[in-house]
Protein backbone atom coordinates (compact mmCIF):
# COMPACT_ATOMS: atom_id res chain seq x y z
CA UNK A 1 0.00 0.00 0.00
CA UNK A 2 2.89 2.57 1.12
CA UNK A 3 4.57 1.60 -2.26
CA UNK A 4 1.09 2.72 -4.40
CA UNK A 5 1.13 6.32 -2.42
CA UNK A 6 4.55 6.89 -3.24
CA UNK A 7 3.94 6.25 -6.98
CA UNK A 8 0.59 8.80 -6.69
CA UNK A 9 2.73 11.64 -5.34
CA UNK A 10 2.85 14.26 -8.24
CA UNK A 11 6.71 14.30 -8.44
CA UNK A 12 7.70 11.66 -5.74
CA UNK A 13 6.26 9.22 -8.21
CA UNK A 14 7.73 10.35 -11.26
CA UNK A 15 10.88 10.28 -9.65
CA UNK A 16 10.23 6.55 -7.90
CA UNK A 17 8.92 5.49 -11.85
CA UNK A 18 12.41 7.50 -13.77
CA UNK A 19 14.56 5.38 -11.08
CA UNK A 20 12.65 2.08 -11.17
CA UNK A 21 12.94 1.82 -15.43
CA UNK A 22 16.55 3.34 -15.07
CA UNK A 23 17.50 0.43 -12.56
CA UNK A 24 15.73 -2.02 -15.09
CA UNK A 25 18.07 -0.84 -17.82
CA UNK A 26 21.30 -1.15 -15.94
CA UNK A 27 20.69 -4.57 -14.36
CA UNK A 28 19.14 -6.34 -17.12
CA UNK A 29 21.67 -4.73 -19.48
CA UNK A 30 24.62 -5.08 -17.60
CA UNK A 31 23.78 -9.01 -17.07
CA UNK A 32 22.81 -9.78 -20.61
CA UNK A 33 26.34 -7.83 -22.05
CA UNK A 34 28.11 -10.01 -19.16
CA UNK A 35 26.79 -13.11 -20.82
CA UNK A 36 23.82 -14.31 -18.86
CA UNK A 37 21.38 -15.58 -20.16
CA UNK A 38 17.79 -13.73 -20.33
CA UNK A 39 16.02 -15.77 -17.86
CA UNK A 40 18.35 -15.99 -15.90
CA UNK A 41 18.92 -12.23 -16.03
CA UNK A 42 15.15 -11.28 -15.67
CA UNK A 43 15.46 -14.16 -12.68
CA UNK A 44 17.81 -11.78 -11.16
CA UNK A 45 16.38 -8.79 -12.06
CA UNK A 46 13.00 -10.17 -10.29
CA UNK A 47 14.79 -11.09 -7.50
CA UNK A 48 16.91 -7.86 -6.27
CA UNK A 49 13.43 -5.59 -7.16
CA UNK A 50 11.51 -4.62 -3.82
CA UNK A 51 8.38 -2.63 -5.59
CA UNK A 52 5.81 -5.11 -5.78
CA UNK A 53 4.23 -3.95 -8.97
CA UNK A 54 7.90 -4.59 -11.32
CA UNK A 55 8.50 -7.54 -9.12
CA UNK A 56 5.39 -9.09 -11.09
CA UNK A 57 5.57 -7.80 -14.17
CA UNK A 58 9.10 -9.37 -13.99
CA UNK A 59 7.85 -12.51 -13.26
CA UNK A 60 5.15 -12.51 -15.64
CA UNK A 61 7.90 -11.65 -17.86
CA UNK A 62 10.27 -14.35 -16.91
CA UNK A 63 7.22 -16.57 -17.66
CA UNK A 64 6.85 -15.52 -20.98
CA UNK A 65 10.50 -15.40 -22.05
CA UNK A 66 11.05 -19.17 -20.75
CA UNK A 67 7.99 -20.12 -22.86
CA UNK A 68 10.00 -19.22 -25.63
CA UNK A 69 7.69 -15.92 -26.16
CA UNK A 70 9.57 -12.45 -27.81
CA UNK A 71 9.69 -9.17 -25.90
CA UNK A 72 6.72 -7.98 -28.39
CA UNK A 73 4.03 -10.62 -27.51
CA UNK A 74 5.32 -10.87 -23.31
CA UNK A 75 4.23 -6.84 -23.36
CA UNK A 76 0.86 -7.24 -25.07
CA UNK A 77 -0.13 -10.42 -22.98
CA UNK A 78 0.77 -8.83 -19.30
CA UNK A 79 -2.34 -6.54 -18.11
CA UNK A 80 -0.49 -3.27 -16.77
CA UNK A 81 2.63 -3.37 -18.71
CA UNK A 82 2.33 -0.34 -20.23
CA UNK A 83 1.16 1.30 -16.65
CA UNK A 84 4.89 -0.19 -15.81
CA UNK A 85 6.53 0.51 -18.75
CA UNK A 86 6.16 3.38 -20.98
CA UNK A 87 5.21 2.00 -24.77
CA UNK A 88 8.69 3.87 -25.58
CA UNK A 89 10.73 1.97 -23.38
CA UNK A 90 8.49 -1.37 -24.82
CA UNK A 91 9.27 -0.21 -28.66
CA UNK A 92 12.62 0.06 -27.72
CA UNK A 93 13.54 -3.29 -25.79
CA UNK A 94 11.53 -5.04 -28.42
CA UNK A 95 13.67 -3.32 -31.24
CA UNK A 96 16.62 -4.54 -29.18
CA UNK A 97 15.66 -7.64 -29.11
CA UNK A 98 15.00 -7.77 -32.96
CA UNK A 99 17.98 -6.18 -33.79
CA UNK A 100 20.64 -8.27 -31.60
CA UNK A 101 21.38 -5.61 -29.65
CA UNK A 102 19.43 -5.89 -26.17
CA UNK A 103 22.41 -5.20 -23.54
CA UNK A 104 23.34 -2.22 -25.49
CA UNK A 105 19.85 -0.63 -25.73
CA UNK A 106 18.49 -1.54 -22.54
CA UNK A 107 21.91 0.15 -21.26
CA UNK A 108 20.85 2.74 -23.44
CA UNK A 109 17.27 3.19 -22.07
CA UNK A 110 19.39 3.22 -18.31
CA UNK A 111 21.55 6.24 -19.51
CA UNK A 112 18.33 8.36 -20.66
CA UNK A 113 16.05 7.15 -17.64
CA UNK A 114 18.73 8.20 -15.10
CA UNK A 115 19.22 11.85 -16.89
CA UNK A 116 15.57 12.16 -16.80
CA UNK A 117 15.35 11.26 -12.67
CA UNK A 118 18.03 13.06 -11.88
CA UNK A 119 16.20 16.23 -14.07
CA UNK A 120 13.20 15.09 -11.79
CA UNK A 121 15.34 15.44 -8.91
CA UNK A 122 16.49 18.87 -9.70
CA UNK A 123 12.66 19.83 -9.77
CA UNK A 124 11.27 18.19 -7.44
CA UNK A 125 11.63 21.32 -4.60
CA UNK A 126 10.40 23.64 -6.64
CA UNK A 127 7.05 21.24 -6.77
CA UNK A 128 7.05 20.09 -3.10
CA UNK A 129 7.45 23.93 -1.73
CA UNK A 130 3.63 25.03 -2.40
CA UNK A 131 2.58 21.89 -1.00
CA UNK A 132 4.75 21.65 2.16
CA UNK A 133 3.95 25.45 2.74
CA UNK A 134 -0.12 24.40 2.46
CA UNK A 135 0.44 21.34 4.74
CA UNK A 136 2.68 23.65 7.40
CA UNK A 137 -0.07 26.70 7.11
CA UNK A 138 -2.62 23.87 8.10
CA UNK A 139 -1.08 22.52 10.80
CA UNK A 140 0.02 26.37 12.48
CA UNK A 141 -3.86 27.00 11.61
CA UNK A 142 -5.07 24.15 13.63
CA UNK A 143 -3.11 24.40 16.45
CA UNK A 144 -3.78 27.97 16.33
CA UNK A 145 -7.28 27.38 16.79
CA UNK A 146 -7.34 24.60 18.96
CA UNK A 147 -5.65 27.45 21.63
CA UNK A 148 -7.96 30.05 20.82
CA UNK A 149 -11.43 28.56 20.98
CA UNK A 150 -10.37 27.20 24.20
CA UNK A 151 -9.41 30.81 25.51
CA UNK A 152 -12.62 32.40 24.40
CA UNK A 153 -15.03 30.24 25.99
CA UNK A 154 -13.27 30.47 29.19
CA UNK A 155 -13.61 34.16 28.53
CA UNK A 156 -17.18 34.04 27.70
CA UNK A 157 -17.88 32.05 30.92
CA UNK A 158 -15.91 34.38 33.26
CA UNK A 159 -18.39 37.21 31.94
CA UNK A 160 -21.33 35.35 33.02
Amino acid sequence: MSQWCIFRVPGIGTLAKEATIARFGVILGGLLRAGVPLPEALSSLADVTHIVAYKHLYQNMLQHITQGDSFSKCFAEIRGSKHLLPVSVQQLVITGEKSGTLSDTLLKIASIYEKKASETAERLPTILEPVLLLFIGGLVGTIAFSIIVPIYSVVGNVGR
